[in-house]
């Protein structure tokens, strides 16, 4: 709708250029967007960068500029993300003022909740915002324990959205499932709503399972209501004329809104990409200590006595002999120090050269590589200095720093 489309231009999206009224989506925006109207659960797995929020803040922003009471949930994983988002959506919602007026920002205050809002804005969101930007943590400790407060979200909730859904796995990712069950329950038991869920993830080999087991199974409230009643589904759809066999697939297909809608199917522009893999080095200073270590240790396990002066003779011995026959026949040099060696080894002693090169090589394929956190460090200031755009990606603060 043109306030819609309003707001998506005022964050980039662009415009098609036969028609100013449509948008200018890539293909797994056009069929996130598209499932989430026809009222599917939609998981969307795609690269960085490739337009992923378009995806959820194009139905939600429909339904909350078109229905005064419809209310929306966005859960993320940091606080980062979610303040990024937020300054997102007032961008978009100047853009909708475009065609409602001053009514587009009175009626859909965004607010967010979390560890550092204050007790004034938190009474306030939970008093005027209708999208309301939280993290699982407060979801859990906040919102579902005193869901009487939130009664006001909680009735008119049409969508909840989880932003960076890899993230949440593990033993972590178990509790957030834990937590949006419950959502889901007090959502449907107690306040009589049925959101859909978008959830967002880089890409995953295995998306859709992925978001079912952090959503879980998704029946309708029917199918709830006749599983309390101790009926049999099948026979509930069979009854009902809608689940009919005999009616297209196309059509059977969007007369199940429940189903998970997955789109992992990349449409955004990429360049060449050329994946390196960077392995540490090791470091020589500790290879350095140990080979000289294992030398001294190689000294005083020499053997000694008369069977190693005998050994000492025999090999000095088929060393005189090949050489007095290379000169003889005038063998080529490299033939006549490969029979040495070959005799050597055959009057058991090893050559000098191969028993250091495999005592080094030894010690290196057991000695400790740099630490990645310094490499990737000392990579990202090395790209920086020749003006390279660049990103690291850290798991916590302190690696970033």
């Amino acid at each position: 709708r043109p306030a819609t489309v309003a707001a998506l231009v005022a964050s980039g999206v662009p415009l098609h250029d036969a028609d100013h009224a449509r948008l200018r989506l890539f293909s797994h925006q056009h069929e996130g967007i598209g499932a989430a109207l026809r009222g599917k659960n939609v998981c969307v797995a795609t690269s960085t960068a490739s337009g992923k929020s378009v995806c959820y803040n194009a139905p939600v922003l429909d339904s909350l500029l078109h229905d005064p009471n419809a209310t929306a949930l966005y859960l993320f994983p940091t606080k980062a993300l979610a303040q990024d988002q937020i300054r997102a959506l007032r961008v978009m919602l100047d853009g909708a003022a475009t065609y409602l007026g001053d009514r587009a920002e009175k009626s859909i205050d965004v607010g967010t909740y979390d560890g550092d809002t204050p007790e004034e804005e938190r009474n306030r969101v939970r008093a005027e915002c209708r999208l309301v930007i939280t993290n699982p943590d407060m979801l859990h400790v906040g919102l579902l324990p005193q869901h009487k407060r939130w009664a006001r979200v909680f009735k008119g909730l049409k969508y909840v959205v989880l932003d960076e859904a890899h993230a949440y796995r593990g033993v972590f990712g178990s509790h957030v499932s834990l937590v949006v069950r419950r959502l889901r329950r007090i959502s449907r038991e107690l306040y009589g709503s049925d959101p859909r869920f978008i959830v967002t993830s880089a890409t995953i080999a295995n998306p859709r399972e992925h978001a079912v087991d952090l959503v879980g199974d998704m029946p309708t409230m029917e199918d709830e209501d006749a599983i309390r009643a101790g009926c049999d589904l099948r026979s509930v759809r069979s009854d009902d004329p809608t689940s009919r066999s005999d009616r297209p697939s196309a059509e059977s297909s969007e007369a199940s809104p429940t189903e998970w809608e997955v789109i992992d199917v990349d449409g955004s522009p990429s360049g060449e990409k050329t994946f390196l893999m960077w392995n540490p080095p090791v470091r020589e200073e500790i290879v350095a200590k140990r080979v000289k270590a294992e030398r001294r240790r190689a000294v005083r396990e020499e053997p000694r006595g008369k069977a190693a002066v005998a050994a000492r003779l025999r090999a000095e011995s088929s060393n005189e002999k090949v050489a007095a026959a290379a000169a003889a026949e005038e063998v080529n040099p490299g033939r006549a120090v490969g029979a040495a060696m070959r005799a050597k080894t055959k009057a058991g002693a090893v050559p000098e050269d191969a028993r250091d090169a495999a005592l080094v090589a030894n010690v290196r394929s057991k000695a400790p590589r740099s630490s990645p956190i310094v490499e990737v460090a000392a990579l990202l200031a090395e790209c920086v200095r020749h003006d390279l755009k660049c990103i690291a990606f850290c798991k916590t603060k302190k690696l970033c720093e």
